[in-house]
Parts: structure tokens; sequence; C-alpha cells
């Protein structure tokens, strides 16, 4: 009889799902063969224009900004939200539901729906779409290799990522990243770990939004390496390793759970205390690292990532580790709004493993740019002595991330558009591997395996502080700065090469002429 109630219910919920499009058939497929599931509430109403009108507005400082979004939005939502989330308190308790409310997309998870709820939720006309939580699988590191209770061997040396992207040559002007947040979502830290012990941010610097352990932790190593190649501050494996890190377990051993990450994309905005009290939008992080992905042309975090460029939070994520093979860039990191970041190795050529593109939608160069991704040396989860060598875009990311914590401890006003500016600026061209993806070979930039080319840290920051200070270009074709030669001379690199004029705004002048002989890309020119 029971089994014969329930078939009646799927029955009405099909119907329901081909007639009015607020449950996803995938939602309906489920339901017929487990009790409950967990699900996202879409909102009719969506927060764009009250984003649009904040944006309009001036603040004083980056937590007034931070402070006031997060206000207004959460207020939206509660409005939004109200009858939905009246039906889904009555049955809290009864039914054991755990809910979330994600004021960033005006959107409702809930753990433990079942048949009953779905269909009365899809009767409430405020809703937009009802669908089932996905998971995202975590790619498996290559070449692990883990070593433990090395002492003081070797414990002076740079590490080849860390020293390839030219980190310790910033540092030698005692920028090491001092003042910047970054956070991790990944599967955690070991907090203890004797990299990264001193960089913890402490309150307002863990979350758990799935066993809320109080603690940071980590069950699996990668978040603990992904981490310290950002911030940690032993053997020489962080790119900024006077910057903290905060970080939300948004992955478990080997999956990533959608409602997780959308908890972790929202605390990010807004930190909290590890137990979920006392939020503070204005502890959110300068900059968040993501090594994580899944599917191609997937859309379902957009408005979190639109959200981080409202608040200036740097969005940095892996490209997957799905290549050589064309179009294998995995979402959020195929966005055109993220930096995106392929792998290369010790030799300077792309990994073989990097996800390539064009993107799935509207065809662009992804990744943006590339890092040290190749039997990367770090922190590891299985002891505070530990440590391991690991591969894949996943390490090349948290390069990036620390890269830009080092731009924005050098000028903390720098917005996305100068930072990812000066990470293409600033790259080192990459060896040909003889790929060719969108008819793009390998050896000319941008390319479809690694962007622009790989990073170097010095190179972005002297050029940002050279574009920032004296000029902005205007080229065509356009012009890449990879290096300065001290006082006005620089090198450059065109899309072509010819003999021309550059025309340059230096905020005084505008469209002054400067004479260039090009004979070959890079070249090197002379300001007047």
């Amino acid at each position: 009889m029971i089994k014969l109630v329930q078939a009646i219910f799927v029955l009405g919920l099909v119907q329901q799902a081909l007639v009015v499009p607020t449950i996803d058939i995938k939602l309906v497929t489920s339901l017929r063969q487990k009790p409950t599931v967990n699900i996202i509430i879409s909102m009719k109403e969506s927060p764009t224009l009250v984003l649009n009108q904040l944006e309009k507005q001036t603040f004083q400082s980056r937590e007034d900004r931070l402070n006031t979004f997060g206000k207004t939005l959460k207020d939206f939502c509660s409005k939004s939200q109200k009858n939905v989330l009246q039906l889904l308190k009555e049955q809290e308790s009864v039914k054991s539901l755990q809910i979330s409310i994600f004021w960033i997309t005006n959107q409702i998870a809930v753990r433990g729906a079942d048949l009953e709820l779905v269909q009365e939720l899809a009767a409430l006309s405020d809703i937009s779409k009802i669908e089932e939580e996905f998971f995202l699988e975590l790619d498996a590191p290559h070449d692990l290799k883990v070593v433990d209770n090395l002492g003081k061997a070797n414990e002076e040396e740079f590490q080849w990522g860390v020293e390839q992207i030219e980190a310790p040559r910033v540092w030698n002007s005692g920028n090491k990243g001092q003042g910047i947040i970054v956070a991790t979502i990944d599967t955690g830290v070991r907090h203890t770990h004797e990299a990264l012990r001193d960089s913890f941010v402490g309150d307002y610097g863990w979350y758990d939004p799935f066993f809320k352990t109080l603690i940071p932790n980590d069950t699996h190593g990668h978040g603990t390496h992904t981490t310290a190649i950002i911030a940690g501050r032993a053997r020489n494996i962080g790119v900024a390793p006077g910057a903290q890190w905060a970080s939300c377990k948004g992955c478990d051993v080997m999956f990533c759970s959608q409602i997780d990450l959308f908890v972790c994309g929202h605390w990010v905005a807004c930190p909290s205390l590890a137990d979920g009290s006392a939020e503070d939008c204005s502890k959110a992080p300068h900059v968040v690292s993501n090594s994580w992905g899944g599917g191609r042309g997937n859309t379902w975090y957009r408005s979190v990532i639109e959200y981080y460029h409202s608040v200036r939070i740097v969005p940095v994520f892996s490209s997957g580790n799905s290549g050589p093979e064309c179009g294998s860039v995995s979402s959020p990191g195929d966005y055109e709004n993220v930096l995106g970041v392929g792998a290369t190795t010790l030799e300077n050529k792309v990994s073989n493993f990097s996800s390539a593109g064009p993107t799935v939608i509207g065809e662009r160069v992804k990744p943006d740019v590339a890092a040290p991704g190749t039997n990367i040396f770090s922190a590891y989860a299985s002891s505070d002595t530990a440590y391991a060598s690991m591969s894949g875009t996943s390490m090349a990311a948290p390069h990036v991330a620390g890269a830009v914590a080092l731009m924005l401890a050098e000028s903390p006003d720098l917005v996305y558009s100068d930072i990812k500016a000066a990470l293409e600026n600033g790259v080192v061209p990459t060896g040909s591997s003889g790929l060719n993806c969108g008819g793009i070979p390998d050896g000319t930039f941008p390319n479809h395996h690694v962007g622009y080319g790989r990073i170097n840290a010095f190179n972005s920051l002297r050029t940002l502080l050279h574009t920032r200070t004296f000029f902005t270009f205007y080229i065509k074709p356009s012009l890449r700065i990879f290096q300065s030669l001290g006082g006005s001379h620089y090198v450059a690199n065109f899309s072509r090469c010819y003999s021309s004029q550059i025309i340059m705004n230096d905020g005084f002048c505008i469209n002054k002429k400067i004479p260039v002989q090009i004979g070959s890309c890079p070249c090197s020119f002379q300001i007047f």
C-alpha cells in the first residue's frame, strides 16, 4: 500500500514537471528510487537589480562595501524566501531537514526532502525551480609521493615552482603577502602543520558545512597541500608566506557536494565563526583559491563568482586534469570572469594532464595563464611534519593565488581587471609541445593550453607598478611587457613584429607617440 501511494505521488510529480517547469525531471527520477533527496530551490526573484544598485554606490572602505552588500542581499532574500522558509520550518523537526539559505543566489538547500515536501514546494508560486543536488568528483592527484621527518635536510632550498615564478625576488623587497588573506575551498587543512600553523587566520578562518567540525582538519591531504603552496612558511613552499589562510571544507575524501560548495562560497563572502555564528562580512578574504571543478559549460556557480567581483574578492580556479584533450577545461575554471589556471612542468612546458580550451560556451581561450603544477612539493595532512609531491592543475592554481596575494600586498586597491592584466603582461612564454587546440599552436600566445603563458610574480609586480604609476598602453597589435631592464627600458612582445609607434596615456599626456623599431619578439624598447 505504501509503495502504491508513493507511485501515485511520483506520477503526480512527473505530470507537474511536464506542465510547470518547477521540478527538474532528474529529481523526479531520483524520488522514484529513494525516500529522500537533497534539493536546491531557486526563487523567481533575482538579486541582480539589487546588486546593480549597490554597484552605483560609493563606499568608504572595502569593509564598508562587504558589510553593505552582505546586509542588503540578506534582507532582500529574507523577504523573497519568506513563504518557502515558513513551509520548511513547519516541517524541519518532523522530517529532520537540514536547511541552508543562499542569500547571494536567492536559493535554499534542503537535505532530506521527501516526495510530499517536494510536491508542496512545487505548489508555491515564488519558486522557479527545484533541482536535486549533484556531486563533483575530486580530481585524484597525480604522482603522489609522501615523505616525513625531513629534519633540517634541504630546508632552505626554494621549491622549484616558487623559484620559477620568481616569488623570492618579490620577497627581497620585503613583500611576502603581509596583510592579505587567501581562502581555499578544498578538503580542509591540517592547521597544526609546521608550515601552516603560524599563518592561520584563527577566528573566522574555518568552516565545515557538513560535519560542523570546529577545528580545521583534512582527511584527504589535498587541501593541506594546496593551501601551503599559497601561504606555507616552512621549506620555502609558499608563494606568499606572509599571507594568512582561511579554509572552507567544500570537498570530502572523493567528492565535492554542490550544497557544500555553495555554502563555502557564501562563507567566503561573509565568514562566520567555526560554529556558524557571528557572521562578519568585513572578515572576507581578498583571494579565494579553488582547486576543484567538474563538467564543461556549467553555469551553476556563476552568481557566486559575480558576487565575488562585486565585493572585490579575486577568484582563482584550476582548469582540470583532463588534458591534453581540446575543450576539456572544466567549470567554473572555464568562466570568463575567473582566473583559470593550467599546469606546467619544470622544463617550462604544459603538463600532459592539464585541461585545454576552447570553452564549450563561447569558444573562449582558457586557461588564462599557467603555473607550475607537476611534481609540486608541499605540506601534507598525515602529520605535522609530512610533505608530499603531487601533480595537477590543483597545484598550479595556488601558485597564481599566491602571486595575486603578493600583488595585493603591494597595492591593496587593485581590482580584478588590474590583476588579470598584470598576470598576463608578466608571463614567460612556455616551450612548444606540438599541441594545437582551436587552430592555435601552443607556441602562439594566447593559446588553449597555457593561455598567455606561465606566470612570473616578479615580472607582474614590476609591470603592475610601472603601468599603474606611469602609463597605460593602447596598442594595436597588442603588446605585453615581459620585464623591466631598469630605468626607462623594457622588454615587450607584440602579437606581430613590425616598425611602428606606441600610443600611450601616461595620465598626463594623451596619445603620446613613442617610436619603436621592432625586429623580433620579444623586443626591447625605451620610454623617452
